[in-house]
């Protein structure tokens, strides 16, 4: 069958990988032959000796990364790959690029302002100025000559997790509403509101159309689950309908990304980021869209601009 096709494949591929990145599987887990051997041959300690299950994301283990030059990386087995992550966009300009390390080398010189200074700077407003004008508004030939708001105001963020919290905090607050909806398989970062359905077992996610709001691990109080309210990506304007129905007047805002980039990259099909608000316009809904992953690499607005 598929899946049974499907497993096999992703077998195949972990075994290709482990083949070529030996150095990195040792650094995950130590001696390929004892996981509590505590070093890769070169005296470092394995990643599993010193953070919790040897890996911070990825999967079934990580490349460990030697160096990046351009639009190159390499790892510790001096592979060579093409990086078109990007530290999801924070590194559009490329690895060492000249002009950026120049600019930081004037920022670190005895004439420079430093790197950190930990309180307002000119910076804030200039980079908060440029978003303005990369994000602004104008017409939009997709929504029939619909005029796009312009963002004009900007808070600086240490994480996306702490991006989304906060603004879901701030749409609970401005609403006076508990509940929120989110996709499922949406991943918007490490707090519980959102900590809900970014990878459940087929076995508990429930019916496609209606999935059922499972707790992405233990620790994530049921509280919170259960004001967290599930549809999939690409729904039905009923399927949402539905949802919000159940806890009518209750749902202070619906979070998504404009493109699912947690499972493989999905595209918006049949208008759905408009029709999302038409409906969240219909039912005072605020609509927040996490654009983490898709802001600098989509477009210039980003991939709902």
């Amino acid at each position: 069958d598929d899946v049974g096709t499907t497993r096999e494949l992703l077998r195949g591929l972990e075994a290709q990988l482990a083949q070529m990145t030996p150095r990195s599987k040792r650094l995950y887990s130590g001696n390929d032959d004892d996981d509590d051997d505590d070093d890769d041959g070169d005296g470092a300690p394995c990643a599993k000796d010193c953070m919790p299950g040897g890996v911070h994301s990825r999967l079934p283990y990580p490349l460990f990364l030697a160096r990046g030059s351009g639009a190159h990386v390499w790892d510790v087995d001096d592979n060579r790959y093409v990086d078109f992550h990007l530290a999801f966009g924070s590194l559009m300009a490329g690895h060492k690029n000249p002009l950026i390390t120049e600019a930081l080398l004037q920022c670190m010189s005895a004439e420079g302002p430093g790197l950190l200074l930990a309180a307002p700077t000119q910076l804030n407003i200039k980079v908060a100025k440029a978003l303005t004008t990369r994000y602004g508004g104008g017409t939009d030939a997709k929504d029939g000559g619909e005029e796009r708001e312009r963002i004009t105001y900007w808070r600086f963020m240490n994480s996306g997790t702490e991006a989304t919290r906060d603004a879901i905090q701030v749409a609970r607050g401005v609403t006076g509403k508990d509940y929120i909806i989110k996709m499922e398989c949406g991943y918007h970062g490490q707090h519980e509101s959102v900590c809900v359905s970014y990878h459940p077992p087929l076995e508990d996610a429930g019916d496609p159309d209606a999935p059922l709001s499972v707790p992405s691990h233990s620790g994530v109080p049921e509280a919170f689950t259960q004001l967290t309210r599930i549809v999939p990506f690409n729904c039905t304007d009923e399927v949402l309908e539905k949802c919000i129905a159940q806890v009518e007047g209750q749902v202070a805002c619906i979070i998504m990304e404009p493109i699912m980039m947690n499972c493989g990259i999905i595209l918006p099909q049949n208008n759905f980021l408009r029709r999302v608000r038409c409906i969240c316009d219909k039912h005072n809904i605020l609509l927040v869209f996490d654009e983490v992953k898709t802001n600098s690499t989509v477009g210039p607005g980003g991939a709902s601009g």
